[in-house]
């Protein structure tokens, strides 16, 4: 999930959250090796396992399981998030 130049509205099953908080480590380091032309690919950075958003709706998200904020290494697990809800008050 990336938030670009202070964009912090995001869609999540189609409901319109803002980003309230995270909670997380360093971003990491992933480096992947092309065994076909034998060199290491471009490395790339990706939020650490066990990071967690808060964010506000105004309804409920509905999710079945897991659900992804990624379009690269989905195949490898990365962007698989689950949803939860917290009552603060």
């Amino acid at each position: 999930m990336f938030f670009i130049c202070g964009k912090w509205d995001i869609f999540i099953n189609g409901v319109k959250c803002k980003l309230v908080s995270i909670a997380n480590a360093k971003s990491i380091t992933v480096s992947t090796f092309d065994i076909a032309k034998n060199k290491t690919r471009a490395s790339k950075l990706a939020v650490p396992a066990g990071s967690v958003y808060f964010v506000e709706s105004e309804r409920e998200i509905k999710s079945d399981g897991f659900i992804t904020f990624t379009d690269e290494m989905e195949e490898y697990g990365f962007g698989r998030s689950l949803i939860g809800g917290w009552d603060y008050e």
